[in-house]
C-alpha cells in the first residue's frame, strides 16, 4: 500500500563563500511505497524541487559552502553595517551579510 504524510517546514540558508541568507518554506510529502520504502519529495512554490541538504547551492553565486539553519535563523539576524535589505517573495527571503576578509 502506497501511503503518505505531507508537512511543511522552513530552512535559513547562509552561504559561507558570499554572505548571501535566505529563508525557504517547502511542503514535504514522506511517502512509503509498495516495498516498504520511506521517501521525502520535496516541493516549493508547487513545484518538487531537490532535497535542500543534498548538494546545496547558493542561489547567489552557485557557492557549494553552505549553512543550513532552522527557519527564523536568518530573519532574525541583525545585518552588519552596510549589508543589503531583506528582499522577500510568498515564501523565500533574502539577505546579502558582509562576511569578513580572512
Amino acid at each position: 500500500m502506497n501511503t503518505s504524510t505531507i508537512v511543511h517546514e522552513a530552512y535559513s540558508f547562509v552561504c559561507l563563500s558570499c554572505g548571501h541568507g535566505w529563508e525557504r518554506a517547502y511542503e514535504i510529502h514522506h511517502v512509503t511505497d509498495l516495498h516498504g520504502n520511506q521517501v521525502c519529495h520535496y516541493y516549493h512554490d508547487g513545484g518538487r524541487v531537490p532535497s535542500p541538504f543534498t548538494r546545496p547551492r547558493c542561489e547567489q553565486c552557485e557557492g557549494n559552502r553552505l549553512r543550513i539553519l532552522r527557519a527564523g535563523r536568518v530573519a532574525s539576524a541583525t545585518p552588519p553595517t552596510g549589508a543589503s535589505a531583506p528582499t522577500s517573495g510568498p515564501s523565500v527571503r533574502h539577505w546579502h551579510l558582509r562576511l569578513p576578509r580572512r
